[in-house]
């Protein structure tokens, strides 16, 4: 339809038009002004109170004639920028590495894991040894993917893993793994042939704690060390080992390694040193008494050799308990007639 027919169209509605309401000479100026020019007409600007806009719906058609419709929601800005930051978490972080037994280890929660499958093939994706599924964690996109929990190993080495098997190619999903220690977030593809055997993780942050925790440790048994090494030097016992005269009587059908290979005093300290044999078999305890009981006293291990903070008239070394113990009583005979032990 040309300008001058829809201008003779205009012009033949108008009396109908001007029962209703004539429009004023601008307004019909500007009317016949955008029909000849053909440009589309200019939209006012919405105020400032302008409803929510409505969801774009767009339609393709597809076989038959069939038409698909598409509803698509706006998304605000600060939706679009979420998207441009969960993007990013997507496609960055380390690459993949190799680990044991052919697995790929992914770095935990610096990235997107993506376990790639294949038709008549399996995946296992290991979780860390002692960590357990909790009940209905388990959560996945597209259930042409089979997945089933596995568990493998005893004790300390036990561990979870999920088998994975797609049985169509061209499928992409995600899934997500509930465990008493952390949720997993995994992509899962299928492919016709390419796949991974075994997939796995790495815990830096774990892994960090760990050596921090050890390290702590370790601080605090070598100050606890310094600490024993100085109260013994305040103590200012350092002398010479001047009593020998001891005796000792075995209990016990294997209380032989018991036997000290050399026991003496110095007047404060008792030191009691066994055969190197002891060492390998288990060092035995100190039982210190006389006639009033038991007598209290601190003892410390240097290698084979037992260093008692006391001097005794009777102590037995014990190994083991009830019917099985060994016992090997040791008399101190260089006491003074009638002096009590203790520590002096």
């Amino acid at each position: 339809m040309n300008q001058s027919i829809l201008i003779a169209l205009l012009v033949t509605t108008l009396p109908v038009v001007a029962q209703q309401q004539t429009p004023s000479p601008t307004a019909y100026q500007k009317a016949v002004e955008v029909l000849q020019s053909g440009a589309p007409p200019e939209v006012p600007s919405p105020g400032p109170h302008k409803k929510r806009r409505a969801p774009d719906i767009s339609g393709t058609i597809g076989i038959g004639n069939a038409i698909e419709l598409h509803r698509q929601v706006p998304l605000p800005p600060n939706a679009l920028l979420a998207l441009n930051l969960s993007a990013g978490w997507l496609n960055s972080g380390p690459p993949p590495v190799s680990g044991s037994g052919g697995r790929v280890l992914f770095t935990y929660g610096q990235n997107l894991p993506t376990v790639v499958c294949a038709v008549l093939q399996v995946c296992e994706l290991d979780l860390e040894a002692g960590e357990k599924l909790i009940k209905d964690s388990l959560d996945w996109g597209d259930h042409r993917f089979e997945v089933t929990p596995r568990s493998a190993g005893t004790g300390a080495d036990e561990f979870t893993y999920l088998v994975l098997k797609p049985t169509e190619s061209g499928l992409d999903t995600t899934m997500t793994v509930g465990t008493d220690k952390r949720p997993y977030y995994v992509r899962l593809i299928s492919t016709d042939h390419e796949h991974m055997a075994r997939v796995a993780f790495l815990y830096p942050d774990e892994e960090a704690a760990k050596r921090k925790s050890e390290e702590a440790a370790k601080l605090a048994d070598e100050e606890r060390q310094k600490a024993e090494r100085e109260r013994l030097a305040r103590l200012n016992t350092v002398k010479p080992v001047r009593n020998w005269y001891y005796t000792v009587k075995l209990h016990g059908k294997d209380a032989a390694y018991l036997k000290p290979a050399a026991i003496g005093d110095d007047g404060v300290h008792t030191y009691i040193t066994l055969p190197e044999e002891a060492r390998h078999r288990g060092l035995p305890v100190i039982e210190i008494s006389d006639e009033r009981g038991p007598i209290p006293a601190n003892a410390h291990w240097q290698g084979n050799q037992l260093v008692i903070d006391a001097v005794f008239e009777r102590a037995c070394l014990l190994e083991s308990v009830g019917e099985k113990q060994q016992r090997a009583c040791i008399r101190n005979h260089g006491l003074k007639a009638g002096e009590s032990s203790g520590n002096r």
